[in-house]
């Protein structure tokens, strides 16, 4: 192979790691998103914790039925929620759909980053880049627990204004479905998002740390022969 080959597939290589390290704190994320909001345990878990005219036996059944309806296996119970629950529901199951494919998306492409990679030979590359991407995750997702946990109400509005473009989520506090996830509910969702994400990231970089120094521990512990 020519010189100026080897340095354009090591271009390529280190634009793969680049944007591993772009891309991997985000399919951290909305992995745990995705299993956190989908999780009929969890959020049944949540629901014995918070505070709700509404009766435990009936939170648990109608938050069955949601995860179900968003998950494609049940039509949502129309008796119990305003037809503009009905209609924001219906964003959110198109959100969490979107969020599903994003993360697939994201998972052939990180794939194809670690190939090229692999493919160069440059093992240390893709631990050295699941580190910094880690780093960078870690410092992102504790910033977010510091916002999270000291002023959520207005994050959580800022963040329905930017995901949502219309007014449907602007709810009376009548509304069966702010009885049924009060700010409460999501204050809490949003602190296990945070200590979930920020886990992986700790359990990633020690993967990280370990796998370089493997690939290198041959170059540093061979024995020379007199």
């Amino acid at each position: 192979m020519s010189k100026q080959n080897k340095a354009s597939n090591l271009k390529i290589a280190n634009i793969a790691k680049y944007l591993l390290v772009m891309l991997l704190p985000l399919l951290v994320f909305l992995i745990n998103f995705n299993y956190l909001a989908l999780n009929y345990g969890f959020v049944r878990s949540l629901q014995q914790k918070i505070n709700s005219d509404i009766t435990l036996e009936n939170r648990l059944h109608q938050t069955d039925n949601i995860i179900s309806y968003f998950k494609g296996r049940e039509v949502l119970d129309q008796s119990f929620y305003s037809e503009q629950a009905r209609l924001h529901l219906g964003e959110v199951k198109d959100l969490l759909t979107a969020i599903t494919v994003l993360i697939t998306l994201n998972i052939i492409v990180v794939l194809l980053l670690i190939i090229i990679i692999v493919h160069e030979k440059d093992y240390e590359s893709i631990f050295i880049g699941m580190l910094y991407s880690c780093l960078a995750g870690l410092g992102f997702f504790f910033l977010l627990g510091f916002t999270v946990s000291n002023f959520f109400d207005p994050f959580f509005l800022s963040l329905h204004k930017l995901i949502f473009t219309d007014n449907l989520w602007l709810f009376p506090s009548t509304d069966t479905l702010v009885r049924l996830f009060p700010s409460e509910y999501f204050e809490l969702f949003a602190k296990k998002l945070v200590i979930n994400t920020v886990v992986v990231n700790l359990a990633l970089i020690i993967l990280s740390l370990v796998g370089v120094k493997l690939i290198k521990k041959p170059a540093s512990g061979t024995i020379k022969n007199n």
